[in-house]
């Protein structure tokens, strides 16, 4: 007999310790030594290997939608909603972002076909974009 899951909204943080690209999937180790499964989309593939990177530095917090056994233990998450990070060792104040979420809070709404607007080059060669001179020169 097929055991009686349920899903609703979970947040939970913990440290990336193993990512499978492939199957978009994420392994997350809380502090208490829970391992939970964590399915993530591709758009959100390089925020999952910054977190794999910076895992010495800061756990991975992840709010979607979890799915339960009937005794209330989360079994994984199925899709997630949003990324952020804590730092370790620093508590971050409950409704403050960080830059990075700030960000992607700003960016969120810019369609694909603005970003690919952007010179590549603009990190370089800022002030010939903002001011028409060429200092690289």
């Amino acid at each position: 007999m097929k055991e009686k899951t349920h899903r609703k909204p979970v947040e939970i943080t913990g440290s990336v310790y193993l990512i499978n690209v492939e199957r978009r999937e994420l392994k997350l180790r809380t502090d208490d030594g829970f391992r939970v499964p964590v399915t993530f989309a591709g758009e959100q593939e390089n925020r999952v290997i910054a977190a794999l990177q910076m895992r010495k530095q800061a756990n991975l917090k992840v709010s979607g939608l979890g799915e339960f056994r009937p005794d209330g233990v989360l079994k994984r998450v199925v899709s997630v909603e949003n990324f952020g990070f804590a730092l370790i060792g620093r508590e971050i104040p409950h409704g403050v972002l960080t830059i990075g979420e700030r960000f992607d809070a700003l960016t969120a709404d810019i369609p694909e076909e603005v970003w690919a607007q952007i010179p590549t080059d603009l990190s370089e060669r800022h002030n010939y974009y903002a001011y028409g001179v060429d200092l690289s020169e």
